[in-house]
């Protein structure tokens, strides 16, 4: 489990490159249009952006009971997951951790899958937003209700094997 934290303020923008997405050499840019869809069910929401020239697709779930979490596939296999407590942050220096719980919220709209969530800080929130493109997608996220001093995102990288 590696963790990346960011101590620069309340608002952590986590642009995810996500090298396991890799278009072909001759593959399709980040920035070309895709028609990923939305679907929702009593376990989770499911993200779906389709193959296009060079890029296979993928997919992000997100559970809409337990902990807030991202698990992101291509072609049926895990290439990415969420570990435990894994948008987390501390409220203040000294402070110790807390973490989104529950999914309270969603929105899809102009493409961004907005979250929003429960935290283990009683007045607290958590909003991220995912906005996915043809070989990859940007995760932003940030807390409300509470001054973040600093944010980690903490993935389980067993999930995506060898790395």
């Amino acid at each position: 489990m590696r963790i990346f934290s960011h101590t620069f303020g309340c608002l952590l923008a986590t642009a995810l490159t996500m090298a396991f997405l890799p278009s072909t050499a001759h593959g399709t840019p980040a920035s070309t249009p895709v028609r990923p869809t939305l679907s929702a069910s009593p376990a989770g929401l499911s993200l779906k952006v389709p193959p296009s020239s060079g890029s296979p697709g993928y997919s992000v779930t997100v559970p809409t009971h337990g902990q807030l979490a991202l698990t992101t596939r291509r072609s049926g296999h895990t290439v990415l997951a969420t570990a435990a407590d894994s948008l987390r942050f501390r409220a203040g220096s000294g402070s110790g951790w807390q973490h989104a719980t529950t999914l309270t919220g969603w929105n899809w709209h102009a493409g961004i899958l907005t979250l929003t969530a429960d935290t283990t800080l009683p007045g607290a929130s958590v909003e991220a937003r995912l906005t996915p493109t043809a070989d990859r997608y940007q995760l932003d996220w940030d807390v409300k209700g509470a001054d973040a001093a600093e944010l980690s995102l903490v993935y389980g990288l067993s999930a995506s094997g060898h790395w």
